[in-house]
């Protein structure tokens, strides 16, 4: 009886541990832990840009899509907006976008190029000025988009229970939309 009992425990035992070692490698397959850094990712999207020495802003969003964690690695630099998905298992990029930031017309008639940008860490600056007492700690995104060929920043600050969005104007750095949800009135 005894000997019954350690058997069927020994069993259930092997049985709870290959389903542990299934799910742990089914994780890593999908990348939800393991891979690149976030650090390692603007490196890629940056090199395969060949931004070299340019100056240029950058935003880095981890996410889950299609049944995988990857980075969406977005770069604005010298009137080019790069957008890349690149796999955060094994460093690969899975998409790659490249869009000049045409930012209208000017008074003659021809395509006028953005040809300033604050910049990802400015837009941030300019957002949490206008949320007394928030920090850099309190900013839960930012995102780098263009909006009729202009580029815009958006900001989401989390801080005293309210949150905070923001799109900012890439180049003169004026707040074109806020949203305050949870904000005391």
């Amino acid at each position: 009886m005894e000997q019954k009992k350690r058997k069927k425990g020994m069993i259930i035992g092997g049985i709870i541990a290959a389903v542990v070692v299934i799910a742990l490698l089914v994780c890593w397959l999908m990348g939800l832990f393991g891979g690149i850094s976030s650090v390692k990712a603007e490196e890629i999207a940056r090199d395969d840009a060949g931004l070299g020495d340019a100056q240029y802003s950058i935003a880095v969003d981890k996410t889950f899509d299609d049944g995988c964690m990857k980075y969406d690695v977005t770069i604005v630099s010298d009137g080019i907006l790069y957008n890349y998905q690149i796999n955060v298992r094994n460093g690969k990029i899975t998409g790659r976008e490249k869009q000049d930031t045409n930012y209208g017309q000017d008074d003659s008639g021809q395509q006028a190029v953005q040809t300033t940008d604050i910049g990802i860490e400015k837009a941030a600056e300019i957002a949490l000025e206008n949320v007394p007492g928030a920090d850099a700690d309190c900013i839960m995104e930012m995102d780098v988009d263009t909006e009729h060929g202009a580029i815009v920043y958006e900001i989401e600050i989390k801080y005293d229970g309210s949150k905070h969005e923001f799109e900012i104007d890439g180049a003169t750095g004026k707040i074109l939309k806020r949203s305050d949800e949870g904000a005391a009135n």
